[in-house]
């Protein structure tokens, strides 16, 4: 990597700008940042000054691949009021895209350490010219809406209902399975209830990761398709499923084994499909 490479690397990051975001201010694709990164092409000349103002640094230093004496003095601060920070017990970050609050024993901040007031007993008000952050009993609101997730403990609402499916799945099945064995003595080929149980959860995992809307954007911004991977997973898991299950009761595995590579096969045209797709996005998006 060039120095420029290196250097706009990290000034992406410092912004928290993913290489989408910067190359919509920029009007441009995300592959085009990457090469950037890579060391693979440069900057048109037409686009380095709207890239070194939203990089808050000059079009010279963004060249050079080096900050001024000034710039890299006001950074190196900043990087030690953070570490102290984190030395002094840890801190906690809430985010919603390029809009966070950090809390930490040196105070909270919301995109600077200047924009956190105190509203209340139970409640916290967070606010600069543009973004507001509310912390309270209720939860985490960033610009009056709930932050889906917090420091990983927050889950969104498709990932409880898939936890509490697969718990429920899972524990159903191994229920009936130990009832099913201890009444009937059909130990064997009763483990099938367990087996549909656990790839029944996989399944569900498999729709309600399609059904996040969080998780689906991401993988677009990305550049990938947000649903190839759910509709494999719920492909195999239902293919090994019946292989399984069937084989198991009819005694068939020397011709059921066929369901498998069937899956496999499906997945692949699945994944080449989606593939394409995504490839036709995008050169629309262009």
């Amino acid at each position: 990597m060039s120095k420029f490479s290196e250097l706009l690397y990290e000034l992406r990051k410092e912004k928290n700008l993913t290489q989408s975001e910067l190359a919509e201010k920029l009007g441009i694709t995300n592959k085009a940042v990457s090469k950037w990164e890579t060391g693979e092409a440069m900057p048109d000349t037409a686009q380095l000054l709207p890239l070194a103002d939203i990089l808050g640094v000059s079009v010279d230093e963004l060249l050079r691949g080096e900050r001024s004496a000034a710039n890299s003095g006001r950074v190196k601060e900043n990087a030690e009021t953070e570490e102290e920070e984190d030395e002094d017990g840890g801190s906690i970050r809430f985010s919603s895209g390029r809009k966070s609050v950090k809390i930490s024993s040196k105070g909270i901040f919301v995109n600077s350490p200047e924009a956190a007031k105190r509203m209340e007993e139970d409640s916290w008000q967070f606010a600069n010219d543009t973004d507001s952050v509310e912390v309270s009993p209720r939860g985490v609101y960033i610009n009056g809406k709930r932050a889906e997730r917090c420091c990983g403990f927050m889950k969104s609402v498709p990932e409880r209902v898939a936890a509490c499916v697969c718990a429920s799945l899972f524990a159903l099945s191994l229920l009936a399975y130990v009832l099913t064995g201890l009444l009937t003595g059909l130990w064997h080929p009763m483990w099938c209830i367990v087996t549909s149980g656990v790839f029944g959860c996989g399944i569900a995992g498999c729709i309600c990761d399609m059904c996040d809307r969080g998780k689906v954007a991401r993988k677009k911004k990305k550049g990938e398709n947000p649903y190839t991977g759910g509709a494999c997973g719920i492909i195999m898991c239902a293919s090994l499923l019946v292989f399984l299950c069937v084989s198991a009761i009819l005694n068939l595995w020397n011709i059921m084994w066929i369901l498998p590579v069937a899956g496999i096969c499906a997945c692949i045209i699945v994944g080449t499909v989606g593939g394409v797709f995504t490839e036709k996005s995008e050169k629309k998006e262009k």
